[in-house]
């Protein structure tokens, strides 16, 4: 449902400057009811990403399609077939948040009536349905940002586009629009395109995860496929010591595969990374404490969480 290759995206807003690269060579391919989330810090590029991808910035370089369309020169068929979430809710505030979902419905080609029955569908999910009928000038920041995640989904998109989904929302609003998420890529087939910030956000809904760092796609993946990190962690709890800090840790680093070893002497617990098979690695350590008097209570791999990840392929690039 979209591919991108090599996208590009130049600011330059005097022409006699060299500009900011906002999107530097980003290419991905993302499938028909595909959850992906793009993860990285404020500025990393995510919604200029987003934005080009909807049709609604022109690219500086790079070619994509989404649903078949390309977006440079089909942009308006692409926006016809995309619904999109943006920072800002893009409320008309002295209408009603139903007059507002009508409108958006209606400049999706849905008549009057079937506007005002999805928007019902919508506001009763995101529990707007008491508040339909007021001005949404007057809701709280929670309250419009639901509203417009409504907007965006109205007319059934077959991509939806949004940029940190779940800010200004409370727990149980966060949760319901989590769920319909999954709702929608499961029953409904449709391609879901997430910016976030947020780890845990991520974890939880994604097929696949993308990090950016300064307009670059670093790393790219399934949760569990990126765990699978360029080393491996393992802690070793022992119960009897023999000798002191040093003297373990010296112990543990003479093992063939260990890379590093850290001790500490609080919890009596030894870590070391290896790049190699754990289950080599293991044994040799385990032997080679035990044989000198130290024993060993657990032995335990420690898997990387997606926090871990994402600080260690920001910090590398």
């Amino acid at each position: 449902m979209i591919e991108a290759i090599n996208l590009v995206k130049l600011f330059r807003p005097n022409k006699n400057k060299l500009g900011i690269l906002a999107v530097d060579q980003v290419s991905l391919s993302i499938g028909k009811g595909e959850i992906f989330v793009l993860l990285g810090p404020n500025g990393a590029g995510k919604t200029t990403a987003i934005r080009m991808l909807a049709g609604v910035l022109p690219l500086t370089g790079g070619e994509a399609t989404v649903c078949g369309f390309d977006v440079k020169n089909e942009s308006e068929l692409v926006r016809e077939n995309v619904g999109m979430l943006t920072e800002t809710p893009g409320l008309y505030e002295r209408l009603s948040g139903m007059k507002n979902l009508e409108y958006y419905g209606q400049m999706y080609g849905l008549t009057k009536s079937q506007a005002r029955q999805k928007g019902e569908e919508l506001a009763e999910r995101f529990d707007l349905k008491d508040r339909l009928q007021t001005a949404t000038g007057s809701y709280s920041k929670g309250m419009k940002q639901k509203l417009a995640i409504a907007k965006a989904m109205i007319h059934e998109p077959k991509v939806l586009f949004l940029d940190e989904p779940t800010s200004a929302l409370d727990p149980v609003a966060s949760k319901n629009v989590r769920d319909m998420i999954i709702e929608l890529a499961k029953s409904k087939d449709q391609t879901i395109f997430i910016n976030t910030h947020n780890l845990d956000e991520a974890e939880r809904l994604a097929d696949r995860i993308g990090i950016i760092s300064k307009g670059r796609l670093i790393t790219i993946g399934r949760p569990k496929e990126l765990r699978t990190g360029p080393v491996n962690n393992v802690r070793i709890v022992l119960t009897t010591l023999n000798g002191n800090s040093s003297a373990i840790e010296e112990l543990v680093q003479s093992c063939k595969g260990v890379i590093s070893v850290i001790f500490t002497k609080e919890t009596n617990t030894v870590e070391f990374t290896t790049k190699n098979e754990p289950r080599t690695v293991i044994p040799k350590v385990v032997e080679s404490l035990v044989l000198n008097k130290n024993e060993v209570f657990e032995v335990k791999l420690l898997q990387e969480t997606l926090e871990d990840i994402y600080f260690r392929e920001i910090s590398n690039n």
